[in-house]
């Protein structure tokens, strides 16, 4: 992946690359600015070029990115539906445990009552 200075480091060097191909190659004023000319259009397609790759990776890494905290939102969320599912089973056989435990705690109160009455 590029780095933070990849695209101003290339348009400094394309810069400084004319500029020094201008003072150390002197020509005619007609042929340096077809010279000029021409290095000016490479630079702007170069840019263009960086510009359009910069743009696409981007692209790329959002939809990544987008692809994958999709992913991850329906594993939450799947999972999350699976604890509370799970959560719910334990509270149901809790209830049950403890209308069990009443029943028979009624029963055994009654049964009690029962024997001390006789006496």
């Amino acid at each position: 992946m590029a780095k933070k200075g990849t695209l101003p480091g290339l348009l400094i060097g394309g810069a400084i690359g004319a500029v020094s191909a201008l003072l150390l190659a002197p020509k005619p004023g007609k042929e340096m600015r077809a010279d000029l000319t021409n290095r000016y259009n490479g630079l702007c397609e170069s840019t263009s070029r960086v510009a359009g790759n910069v743009t696409q990776t981007a692209s790329d890494l959002v939809r990544t990115a987008s692809d994958k905290a999709s992913t991850v939102l329906s594993s939450a969320k799947d999972t999350l539906h699976t604890a509370k599912s799970a959560g719910e089973d334990v509270l149901d056989e809790a209830k049950d445990g403890l209308d069990s435990a009443k029943e028979t705690v009624v029963d055994e109160a009654k049964s009690m009552n029962k024997s001390d009455s006789s006496y």
